[in-house]
């Protein structure tokens, strides 16, 4: 047959479709538009046969026919198409297979408990993913659907990843910064007014584009510690401090996903500035941090990249200081009351992860009851 070497490829395309079906089928996890996902699945297979077999009906009458090769690359095409999405799909597989040997394992409670902070989290931030933890390689948040067409290409479903090193939950205020990468989707406007800040900005900055184009892949970063110490006032900021308190503090580096990082000095002196406004009695009792942080940062002088204060930019920086916490929805006033009045975390429980790791970073949280 013309077609045996990409029928050999369809049949197992089949049979990872079927592999990855009957996974989602045993996992515990209620998927986003599951069935819209492996529908258009369906219907990618019933295109592949109906170019199939228009070719063949033109090979029998024509096989050197232009129109006949031009109906075998159509054919090739459709099976193309249904090879990505499949690979999309797949990628959501291996997250949903380490989900569910994880989940049995004797890491367990570390994925239930980052769980509950999640659903803690969604309420404070009013947003609703679904969220698959998973023990990896540190702290992410992974969209793994969102280049699929029967979605929309809208992020249903995200990999929390967690880092192997162990349960510490002091470093639960991660989990919010993660989870703002999903609010973020939700703010279009806000990302639109700031590239335009950015553009002004770059204007006498930069003539060769790469200020802005540096600033405007920073946003996302920033935005999500801002959302972090939003959520969790003096405890993110504490737990920012030691794990970025690393050699390349002042390097402009790059995520997991080869998008360009903001330096880690940078970070913590934009939080550090919104600990200071929002909350300043307790940002006294987190300045030992700040100035531990300061000789860390005093101690690498000498390896500081020469345009790093050109990109230490005040204007940008009040933008975000000014604008991100008047978009988003936090209760970061009832967080610092509780911490003040020393309330027990489990009084509260729509703060009680929240609170948990306050007490746990402020030696002069002490709640009542002594809980």
């Amino acid at each position: 047959m013309p077609t045996a070497l990409i029928d050999a490829r369809v049949k197992s395309l089949r049979a990872k479709r079927n592999s990855i079906r009957d996974l989602f089928n045993r996992v515990d996890v209620d998927i986003e538009a599951e069935d819209d996902i492996f529908d258009s699945i369906s219907n990618r297979f019933e295109t592949v046969e109906e170019t199939r077999d228009d070719f063949h009906r033109s090979y029998d009458q024509a096989p050197e026919a232009d129109v006949t090769n031009d109906l075998y690359e159509n054919h090739i095409r459709a099976v193309d198409r249904l090879a990505r999405e499949l690979n999309v799909l797949e990628t959501e597989a291996v997250y949903l297979d380490l989900y569910q040997h994880q989940s049995t394992g004797h890491r367990s409670t570390q994925l239930e408990h980052a769980a509950e902070v999640c659903e803690e989290l969604k309420c404070v931030f009013d947003v609703d993913p679904m969220v698959i933890p998973v023990i990896r390689n540190g702290y992410a948040f992974d969209p793994i659907d969102e280049e699929l067409p029967s979605t929309g290409g809208e992020k249903l479903n995200y990999a929390l990843i967690l880092p192997r090193e162990g349960d510490d939950r002091r470093y639960d205020p991660f989990l919010a910064h993660e989870m703002a990468h999903s609010l973020l989707d939700e703010h279009p406007r806000l990302r639109s007014r700031f590239r335009r800040e950015v553009n002004e900005r770059n204007k006498t900055v930069s003539r060769d584009g790469v200020f802005g184009d540096t600033w405007r892949n920073w946003f996302e970063e920033f935005f999500c510690d801002i959302c972090g110490l939003l959520a969790y006032g003096p405890a993110y900021y504490c737990a920012v401090v030691r794990r970025l308190s690393n050699h390349g503090s002042f390097e402009f580096e790059r995520g997991e996903d080869g998008d360009p990082h903001p330096p880690g000095a940078l970070r913590v002196d934009v939080i550090w500035e919104l600990a200071e406004r929002k909350f300043p009695e307790i940002a006294n009792s987190i300045r030992d941090d700040a100035i531990a942080y300061d000789r860390h940062l005093s101690a690498l002088q000498a390896g500081k990249p020469p345009d790093y204060d050109t990109y230490d930019d005040d204007n940008l920086v009040s933008f975000l200081l000014d604008e991100v916490p008047e978009a988003i929805d936090h209760d970061l006033d009832a967080l610092i009351t509780d911490i003040k009045d020393g309330i027990d975390p489990a009084d509260r429980p729509e703060r009680r992860h929240r609170l948990k790791a306050n007490r746990e970073w402020l030696s002069s949280y002490l709640p009542q009851n002594g809980g």
